[in-house]
């Protein structure tokens, strides 16, 4: 059952490159569908409670039908926001044939153990199989997705550092960065090492109880819950210096300490100021010496941010350039959440394309009702590099399929998480020149390193054509909730199928419905 899945992977991820190839002559002969405005064949759905279930508010109560209608003749496109719609118009019509490729694999799919296929853009909209209707328009960033980050960067350990000094306190800019570093640990999986450091007059590390006995966390969902909790509890020190010094000791005891503890892979550090050194080592030069020496080791690279433009701007960016990573500077606090969590993306352009391999993420519970799942996930690359020699991510596709077909397959859970952590592959790492390297820096909103002229997005562009949308009313169900229920549910003759969740004392908010139906659960 894992090899036919990661066939099944591999044949989206095939046609996913070959339309990307040929997306300067794609022919857009057909619609596309978003989910939530269209109403497009549906004399050919398939009543099903292989999906689970749907629920739906209608005058101030909420249904919940347990029969689900889904449409296996074509997919459904999902957006994070009304934005992208009008930026991805090209991009959907090259994207078109690879409903074909998820058709082959439902049919090839003989144990039902199939569910979910989707294909994400690096541009951030999905193309979802089998179609089937929500009432929600837009959807969470793909982007940040664990089976995404997965899929583009593989195995790592990663170490979040946090200034908590006085001065994170003023315009909420702890509050900004505690919110921004637990976007990044929910990106983790199982395959990941991870911890949390914070640091004032000193350094230490988040849920440790003694400070001498330091190491990597295992970034399983119960751990991930664990770190975001402590994250959130974090308090900034009202009359707390800032040291470098000490934050960085502590980060690197923490690797020395986890050796045998660890992804074996790649390692990335994310470190946050909003501030110059005060404390400890002062010296801009002392500190780089201090990280070449004790870096010599694991070959970390750091990511760094400054938050505010009067921050240490010239430190935190020699301290990115040493290690080959990337320094961000953070005028708009908003912005933080997004930059912080795109270190990956970085991996992804200095990985060799031909490494892609499929990736797995630890089993979980489906939001809307399918059991439990398991997600198998590849990167797509192009065939051609962009001008540079940068490998051009297309995106990222997507197959879930039931934990229990894998279980019947390997006898028992355990062995399911076994044989899915010895599937996760270290990906091969490329080497670039300075400027290739300042080139990804400028295109992923950093800082170069050197003098990089022509920065920016190198990715060859072509005409292509427009697709048109099968829209019959956009948000038509986020209007008309009858409507949507209508759409999305089967009822029996006795609408034993639909359940009146209201009677039970059941009072959702309106955003319960299905804010999370697709992104909550892969």
């Amino acid at each position: 059952m894992i090899t036919k899945t990661e066939k099944f992977a591999n044949n989206v991820a095939t046609a996913v490159a070959a339309a990307y190839k040929d997306r300067c002559t794609a022919n857009c002969s057909s619609c596309v569908s978003f989910a939530c405005s269209s109403r497009r064949r549906s004399s050919v759905n398939t009543c099903t409670r292989l999906y689970g279930n749907t629920e739906v508010v209608t005058n101030g109560c909420t249904y919940q039908c347990n029969i689900r209608k889904v449409d296996h003749t074509f997919s459904n496109v999902l957006t994070p926001s009304a934005e992208v719609m009008e930026q991805i118009s090209d991009e959907l019509c090259w994207a078109g044939v690879v409903d074909e490729a998820f058709k082959e694999n439902f049919r090839a799919d003989l144990n039902d153990s199939l569910r979910w296929q989707y294909f994400a853009s690096s541009k951030g909209w999905v193309k979802l199989y089998p179609s089937h209707t929500l009432q929600t328009c837009h959807v969470l960033n793909p982007l940040i997705r664990p089976w995404y980050v997965a899929a583009t960067s593989g195995p790592k350990n990663v170490i979040i550092i946090l200034d908590i000094s006085a001065s994170t306190l003023n315009n909420n800019r702890l509050g900004i960065a505690k919110e921004a570093a637990m976007v990044v640990i929910q990106t983790l999986t199982n395959a990941d090492y991870a911890t949390v450091v914070v640091f004032s007059d000193t350094g230490r590390q988040l849920l440790v109880a003694n400070q001498k006995d330091k190491f990597l966390i295992q970034a399983t969902y119960a751990n991930i819950e664990l770190l975001s909790s402590a994250v959130s509890n974090i308090q900034g020190d009202s009359e707390g210096a800032t040291n470098f010094e000490a934050a960085f000791v502590t980060a690197f005891d923490i690797l020395d300490a986890s050796r045998s503890n660890a992804s074996n892979c790649h390692t990335a550090i994310l470190f946050l100021t909003d501030g110059f050194p005060n404390k400890g080592q002062t010296s801009q030069d002392d500190i780089v010496n201090l990280i070449r020496e004790r870096n010599s080791y694991h070959n970390a690279t750091m990511f760094t941010y400054t938050l505010g433009s009067n921050s240490g701007a010239s430190y935190t960016r020699a301290i990115a350039c040493e290690t080959g990573g990337i320094y961000t500077e953070i005028l708009h606090t908003e912005d933080l959440r997004k930059q912080l969590s795109l270190y990956y993306d970085y991996f992804a352009s200095l990985r060799h394309s031909s490494s892609a391999e499929v990736a797995w993420v630890e089993p979980y519970e489906d939001a809307v009702g399918a059991g439990f799942l398991v997600t198998a996930s590849k990167a797509v690359y192009a065939n051609s590099t962009t001008g540079t020699g940068i490998p051009q991510l297309i995106g990222v596709v997507g197959v879930d399929v039931s934990l229990t077909g894998l279980q019947e397959s390997l006898t028992s859970y355990e062995s399911v998480i076994r044989m899915l952590s010895e599937r996760n592959s270290c990906p091969r790492i490329q080497s670039y020149s300075q400027e290739v390297l300042d080139r990804i820096r400028a295109r992923q909103g950093g800082v170069p390193c050197g003098v990089c002229e022509g920065c920016g997005n190198d990715e060859r562009t072509c005409s292509i054509n427009k697709v048109a949308y099968c829209s019959y009313n956009y948000r038509q169900y986020e209007n008309n909730s009858d409507l949507y229920r209508e759409d999305s549910c089967c009822f029996n003759a006795d609408n034993s199928s639909d359940i009146k969740l209201c009677d039970r004392g059941f009072k959702p908010s309106y955003y319960h419905v299905f804010l999370f139906v697709f992104f909550a659960f892969i």
